[in-house]
This record gives structure tokens, C-alpha cells and sequence, in this order.
């Protein structure tokens, strides 16, 4: 309700912050809870080692997108946040080139960092592709992992950016920026991957939703 909702944004805002205000902000009689952001996927080594620590039996959540993709349509939300379209060859390079960009499409070295510090089996890497193509499927994979019941329904799309495919000269920056991590993602991972190492815009059969590593 209304009250419980001004408690957790005033905890959230103006409590000191510490391991116990942390917890603090989740329910503490759910059999399930967490929070998303894609901020998580890059952190550092030590501080996924202090979560870890926190909570033993920790579940991760991984969904990865074509990183060609993914860096394209992170652009497009950055400039509809700007209320400025007006893209730019040289614009899109320095924004690849960013910290907080490159970070966010080491994919590979993500997920070897998370593993170095959680259980065994309790990393859940989904492809953002079979989110669309496969939803159900995908559903039913991610909550057997986290042990859920599954929704009644999906949730709606939220922060969508504008809607422009990515021009030509564009992709070809971001192919070039990729390819590496393009290529470590086939070797590691079979079904979308090897799509996106192809540049196919069509999946080439039935793919895995998901991995449990």
C-alpha cells in the first residue's frame, strides 16, 4: 500500500547505508526476492565477493543481447534521454569507447568474475533473443532455476528507447568494437551466438533459452 511504499523509499533515501540497511530493503518473510539492474553484471571482483558473503546461496540472473545490439540500442536510449537525435559516426565510436560501454559488453569476462565468487550452478545466463522468440520456454527455464512459480502473464516492456535500426556504417563500427567477444560467446555458448558471429538476422533453428553455469 501507500504507507509501506513511503517506508521503503524513505529507508531507501535517507537511512545510513550499510550491509543491514541493504537487507532491510527486502521483504523478510518472501521465499523469493531480489532486484534487477545491469549495473550488477560489471562489478568488480571484491564486491562481488562481499555480496557472496552476504548471502551464500545467491541466485544470478544473466540475460545477455548481441552486443552489437545491445551497445546500439544503449546509444538510442542515451540519446532519447537527451531529447537530441542526431547520431554520428564519430559520436557512436566514443561512446563504444566509454568505460561504463565496454564494461557492460564484456560478457565473457562478467560471467568468469561472478563465477570466481558464487556457488556452483547458481549463475542463470539467458539470451535476450529467446525472451522474444521463445518466451514461454524461456519463462520455464528461469523460474526452475530461481524455484518460482511462473506469472500468469509477462511482464510489459519498460525503458524503451527509440525505435531506428542501427544504419549500416554504424554496425560496422560496432561489428569491429565486438568481433572478440563475438567469437569468445560461440565458443562458450552454442545456439544465438553463432547467430550473431554470422550477422543473421533469422535464428537457424531451435536454440537453448538458457544455461545454468
Amino acid at each position: 500500500g501507500d504507507i509501506s511504499t513511503a517506508r521503503f523509499y524513505y529507508d531507501f533515501l535517507y537511512k545510513k547505508r550499510s550491509d543491514d540497511w541493504y537487507r532491510g530493503l527486502f521483504p523478510q518473510d518472501a521465499q523469493i526476492t531480489g532486484e534487477v539492474t545491469p549495473g550488477y553484471a560489471a562489478l568488480s571482483g571484491a564486491t562481488i565477493s562481499k555480496i557472496a558473503a552476504m548471502n551464500r546461496n545467491i541466485r544470478i540472473v544473466y540475460i545477455i543481447r548481441n552486443p552489437v545490439d545491445r551497445a546500439w540500442s544503449a546509444y538510442r536510449y542515451r540519446k532519447t534521454r537527451e531529447q537530441s537525435w542526431e547520431p554520428s559516426l564519430s559520436d557512436f565510436q566514443q561512446f563504444l569507447e566509454s568505460p561504463f560501454v565496454q564494461s557492460h559488453g564484456a560478457y565473457t569476462q562478467n560471467i568468469e568474475t561472478w563465477q570466481a565468487h558464487i556457488k556452483p550452478q547458481n549463475m542463470f545466463v539467458g539470451f535476450y533473443d529467446a525472451v522474444f522468440h521463445t518466451p514461454d520456454a524461456f519463462m520455464q527455464a528461469l523460474c526452475e532455476f530461481l524455484k518460482a512459480s511462473p506469472p500468469r502473464r509477462l511482464p510489459q516492456r519498460r525503458n524503451v528507447s527509440l525505435d531506428a535500426d542501427i544504419p549500416a556504417g554504424f554496425r560496422e563500427i560496432a561489428e569491429r568494437e565486438y568481433q572478440p567477444e563475438l567469437e569468445r560467446l560461440a565458443t562458450r555458448f552454442q545456439g544465438y551466438p553463432g547467430d550473431w558471429v554470422r550477422g543473421s538476422l533469422v535464428s537457424q533453428g531451435p536454440q537453448p533459452a538458457s544455461y545454468i553455469i
